[in-house]
C-alpha cells in the first residue's frame, strides 16, 4: 500500500480547507494484480477490507472517501461499512446524481457508462437510473 499525504487548501487562511489533512491511499493491494484481475467479488472485498482497516490504524482518518467505483461498488458488502457508516462515503452516488441530472435536462438524452467490469456487474449505475425512471433504450 502506498501512502502520499499533502495538505489541502489556497494556503490562505480564509479557507476551511488549509485546515484539512488529506491522505491519499493506493488501494491496489500490489502494481501486478488490481480488483478486476480477482477471482471474484469475495476476494476483493477481504482485500479492501484489509486496507481500509490498515488504513484506519494508520492514518486515523476522520472521514474516507472512496474515488474508485470498483472499491465504490462494494462498499455496501463491506463490514467495515456497517462498523463505520458516517465515515466512508464512494464515488458513485456523486457520478449518479451528475448521470441522472443530464439525463432529466433533455428527454432524448442518451448515456454512455465506462467503467471496469466489476462496476458494471454491480448494476448500480443501471438499476438506480431505471428506478428513477430513465428508460432503458437511453443507457
Amino acid at each position: 500500500m502506498s501512502l502520499l499525504k499533502e495538505s489541502a487548501g489556497s494556503g490562505n487562511s480564509v479557507y476551511p480547507a488549509d485546515r484539512l489533512k488529506i491522505s491519499y491511499i493506493n488501494a491496489v493491494p500490489s502494481n501486478e494484480r488490481g480488483y478486476n484481475s480477482m477471482s471474484g467479488k469475495a476476494e476483493q472485498i477481504v482485500i479492501f477490507e484489509k486496507i481500509l482497516r490498515n488504513t484506519k490504524i494508520l492514518v486515523e482518518p476522520n472521514y474516507i472517501f472512496i474515488a474508485c467505483g470498483t472499491l465504490s461498488a462494494l462498499l455496501k458488502d463491506l463490514q467495515f461499512n456497517k462498523d463505520n457508516n458516517s465515515l466512508i462515503e464512494g464515488i458513485l452516488p456523486i457520478g449518479l446524481k451528475l448521470l441522472l441530472d443530464s439525463l432529466h435536462q433533455s428527454s432524448k438524452a442518451t448515456a454512455l457508462i465506462f467503467a471496469t467490469p466489476a462496476t458494471i456487474n454491480a448494476n448500480i449505475f443501471q438499476d438506480e437510473l431505471f428506478q428513477k425512471g430513465i428508460k432503458h433504450s437511453r443507457i
